[in-house]
């Protein structure tokens, strides 16, 4: 009787099938997976499950604007220009902050474990320079953007549609410049001046991506400016952190494929 023969070339053929067929189904069953995530939208998957956690820093993040807020209200009461530099240096902690509070929302969007996130405290401390320096910069644009608002009234009789288009237009670009800077420095291991150039050059190469969390952005900051009690209630209730959180998750894709030195 014949004997079979198994060889060594038989044996390592047949399991480097076995091993080809068990990367083919993990890859399988990855695709399945991924395909059954988006199925839970933005709401079910990043919103709802970190609502708790974003209202907690966004806490945090109202806290630290507390100082330019009161600056704001005092000298739109009092009308002393002694507040302008007060509102300048209070935007240097409320840059800070808002960089902690993208970078938490990024968090969200990325879908980072919560065992491996980055406290808001210590992403405030660790990038507090370029955040304050970025606030400041922006700080100034919102003054300037104020000062138009504020002089370009007494001409609203004349060409009351002119002056309101513009001024939206304003608020719009400082808006969406407000977030291309920050999610820079919130997710980016970059120079100050290159992210400041960037946040320019994103404005038109983000698209859409970054149109639509720009324009809730300003609708937010029409409420609070006609309604100031109505802005501050949205304020406490986590209505930045929301709007932060739709733009991470509108921007991460594109972002990626422009600024590749990430933090992580």
């Amino acid at each position: 009787m014949k004997k079979n023969n198994y060889s060594q070339l038989n044996y390592e053929q047949e399991l480097a099938r076995k091993e080809r067929a068990e990367k083919k189904a993990a890859k399988a069953e990855g695709r399945k997976a991924s395909s059954r995530e988006p199925s839970h939208g933005f709401m079910g998957s990043v919103l709802l499950p970190n609502l708790p956690n974003l209202l907690l820093n966004n806490l945090w993040f109202v806290l630290f604007s507390l100082p330019a807020l009161l600056c704001i209200g005092a000298f739109l009461m009092v009308g002393g220009l002694i507040f302008i530099p007060a509102i300048l240096l209070c935007s240097t902690l409320m840059g800070a902050a808002m960089a902690s509070l993208y970078h938490r929302c990024y968090e969200y969007t990325r879908h980072i474990p919560r065992l491996v996130r980055e406290p808001f405290l210590s992403f405030f401390r660790r990038e507090f320079g370029q955040g304050a320096v970025c606030g400041l910069i922006l700080g100034i644009l919102w003054v300037l953007l104020g000062f138009y608002s504020l002089v370009g009234q007494s001409q609203t009789e004349a060409q009351p549609a002119v002056y309101y288009t513009v001024v939206f237009l304003c608020l719009f670009l400082v808006s969406y410049y407000t977030i291309t800077v920050m999610a820079q420095v919130s997710q980016f291991d970059l120079p100050t001046k290159a992210i400041l150039k960037n946040g320019v050059i994103l404005l038109a190469a983000c698209g859409w991506r970054g149109v639509v969390p720009a324009l809730l952005q300003t609708v937010y900051i029409l409420i609070a400016v006609q309604w100031p009690s109505a802005g501050l209630l949205l304020f406490f209730l986590a209505v930045p952190g929301i709007i932060f959180t739709i733009a991470t998750s509108l921007l991460w894709p594109r972002l990626s494929q422009i600024l590749l030195t990430s933090q992580d």
